[in-house]
């Protein structure tokens, strides 16, 4: 349900196939480390708009992934599953708070305050460029397409963060 909204935006969605919770994270971590890579062999891809999302596990890995290699992925969706930096908080800074992340939760998701505190967590961090997007009625489960559009719209810079 999403393929004609990134028609819309102009992105390419690239996934792993049998790269689910049960996959060890450091392979799912490589998988997406290698795809804009790979992407880049077949499409011309925008260096500037390069974005990395996942939901729920997904959402972990890409929150791993994200902040440590923050030249590579300029933003981030965390769908209802986000980790804390921990004791690995980013290298560069720098460059994270130059980017643009969402924090996709809803109000019946098992992760919703945990996915809050994190959102906090960047905010303490001053990262400025941060959106906690919090859907009514939305239990442990992907986004209805405007929500996804309006998140792809912040990642563009084409809407202000919100307090959380």
């Amino acid at each position: 349900r999403y393929k004609a909204v990134m028609a819309d935006k102009n992105l390419i969605w690239v996934s792993a196939n049998e790269s689910g919770n049960r996959i060890d994270p450091g392979l799912r971590f490589s998988y997406a480390l290698l795809a804009p890579m790979l992407a880049g062999d077949h499409y011309s891809i925008d260096r500037e708009r390069i974005y990395i999302s996942g939901f729920s596990g997904g959402g972990r890995v890409a929150s791993a992934v994200a902040p440590q290699y923050p030249g590579l992925f300029k933003g981030a969706i965390y769908i209802c599953g986000v980790n804390s930096w921990g004791e690995s908080k980013p290298r560069d800074m720098k460059q994270v708070r130059a980017n643009r992340f969402v924090f996709l939760t809803g109000t019946e998701d098992f992760n919703r305050s945990e996915t809050r505190d994190i959102y906090r967590e960047y905010k303490r961090a001053a990262v400025k460029g941060i959106l906690f997007m919090d859907i009514e009625g939305l239990a442990h489960n992907i986004p209805p397409v405007p929500k996804l559009v309006e998140a792809i719209d912040f990642l563009d810079g084409k809407m202000a963060g919100e307090a959380g």
